[in-house]
């Protein structure tokens, strides 16, 4: 399902309260929460996916950008007693944790089982 939101300047998903509150609506009755795909890295929109996080109870997915807005915030990405799947390419991977691309290709499988055991989430 997708859905229109209010924009920022650049055309990207606003963080304001208007937006939040439509999202909130949206999410009533949901069973789940993807995030990711084409909402930009725009600090705004960023926010907006770093407080869903916080304070959405159902199970997510964050993909692509969704995952982005944990650059430099990975200690907000945790499951938190729910499910949480992240899927990360090595780029993304990277960002989260502060190293290289390099450094995550050497060692795929551990630098996934690490992140997945220290933040409680699910590393596909």
């Amino acid at each position: 399902m997708t859905e229109p939101l209010q924009q920022t300047e650049e055309g990207t998903i606003s963080g304001k309260l208007p937006t939040r509150r439509r999202i909130d609506a949206l999410i009533q009755g949901k069973t789940v929460l993807a995030v990711g795909p084409g909402i930009s890295r725009h600090q705004d929109t960023a926010k907006l996916v770093r407080s869903l996080m916080s304070k959405c109870g159902i199970p997510m997915v964050l993909d692509a950008d969704g995952l982005n807005a944990f650059e430099g915030h990975a200690a907000e990405l945790n499951g938190k007693g729910r499910s949480l799947v992240i899927t990360p390419h090595p780029g993304e991977m990277a960002r989260l944790v502060g190293s290289t691309v390099a450094a995550v290709q050497r060692d795929r499988l551990n630098a996934a089982r690490i992140f997945a055991s220290e933040h409680g989430v699910i590393v596909v």
